[in-house]
């Protein structure tokens, strides 16, 4: 399972640099920096909410000039595998409807639309429901695939968890079996949770990378009876020797705890004291068990590092790169555990979650 032969990319899928935009422009992240540099308080921005004005495709705007190099980029390499995202106006679906129309219609290419978080419904079927004429004569879906962003900007998990079920439960309507009407691309998806609940065709995520470089692996839990468990969330386990300073990448912000309780001498344990136990140097046996296990089905080693914590032997306790590796190795495994698309929603478990949220305003 070593092997990173089969470690390959089918395609690129270029990002147009719509994120950027709506960092500078909407959020004006750039002219909110303090006398040192530091970064002040963050503005309120919400759905719908923030000047789009710079969304400009007037002739001679700068936003037209940065819309017609990018479209220039998709004619020039038009004969290729690459894939490409509108530069869409985020949270703001009117203005990145326009954008769609003014790539298509005074360029002749037609990226990825995009959508995110708080997308009404109708702006969906505008897309979904887009029809064009095929080389044959006949008509068909337009658009086959629909890029899905918008956890981030300030967007809680409930909240985006809402959307995102109402969103499937749209285009995998009861008279299609559930099955979805046009392929989904999940930009920044790292939750196991997000991952499974949803048929999406494809994702993409760099957490898995960052995670590494600060120590973290992607441990699957196992079973005897049923080896591997992909369809449980994974463990978290950090190996590095050297403690992790960024105090964004916790662990438990991204995916599930262990599942299990962590005791010590018959007490709770504290928070500090749980997080110091996420180390492979102080799990629990069984949690280092399934450590090693998986690491030795990979293929790769421990590794050690000298008194001044540089790499002695190569592995994952001495080198990101090695926890990359492993890492991809298990979003790999993830993948292959995955139903072949298209396959339908289950829409027990997202209607189930429309409950409890109800449950909680005492519903």
């Amino acid at each position: 399972m070593s092997d990173t032969s089969e470690i390959y990319s089918e395609s690129i899928f270029v990002d147009s640099g719509a994120h950027s935009l709506y960092n500078l422009e909407v959020l004006k992240l750039s002219k909110r920096k303090g006398r040192t540099g530091r970064e002040l308080a963050k503005p309120k921005v919400r759905w719908s909410q923030g000047d789009f004005s710079y969304y400009d495709l007037r002739p001679g705007t700068p936003f037209r000039k940065y819309c017609d190099s990018y479209a220039a980029l998709m004619k020039k390499l038009k004969d290729t595998d690459v894939i490409w995202a509108n530069v869409d106006a985020i949270s703001n679906p009117e203005k990145t409807w326009e954008i769609q129309q003014y790539f298509e219609k005074e360029h002749g290419v037609s990226p990825v639309p995009i959508i995110h978080f708080g997308t009404p419904m109708e702006w969906v079927d505008r897309y979904v429901e887009a029809t064009a004429q095929n080389k044959s004569g006949g008509v068909e879906q337009k658009y086959e695939l629909l890029g899905v962003g918008g956890l981030g900007q300030g967007v809680s998990r409930h909240e985006y968890f809402s959307w995102a079920d109402k969103f499937f439960l749209h285009i995998c309507p009861e008279s299609n079996g559930r099955n979805p009407l046009i392929r989904t691309h999940g930009f920044a998806m790292t939750s196991w949770e997000l991952l499974c609940r949803y048929p999406w065709w494809s994702v993409d995520s760099a957490t898995w990378v960052k995670l590494s470089a600060y120590g973290w692996l992607y441990i699957p839990r196992w079973s005897d009876t049923q080896g591997w468990r992909y369809d449980k969330p994974p463990l978290m386990i950090n190996f590095s020797t050297r403690p992790s300073k960024d105090k964004k990448l916790d662990p438990n912000d991204i995916v599930a705890d262990y599942g299990e309780p962590l005791v010590a001498a018959g007490r709770k344990v504290a928070p500090r004291e749980k997080e110091a136990n996420k180390h492979i140097n102080n799990v629990v046996p069984n949690v280092r068990a399934t450590a090693l296990r998986w690491l030795k089905e990979l293929g790769i080693p421990m590794g050690s590092t000298d008194k001044k914590g540089e790499m002695a032997e190569f592995g994952v306790t001495s080198h990101h790169r090695a926890r990359s590796t492993a890492n991809l190795l298990y979003l790999k495994g993830l993948e292959r555990s995955r139903p072949k698309w298209p396959y339908p929603l289950d829409h027990s478990i997202v209607e189930k979650q429309a409950v409890d949220y109800h449950k909680g305003f005492g519903v």
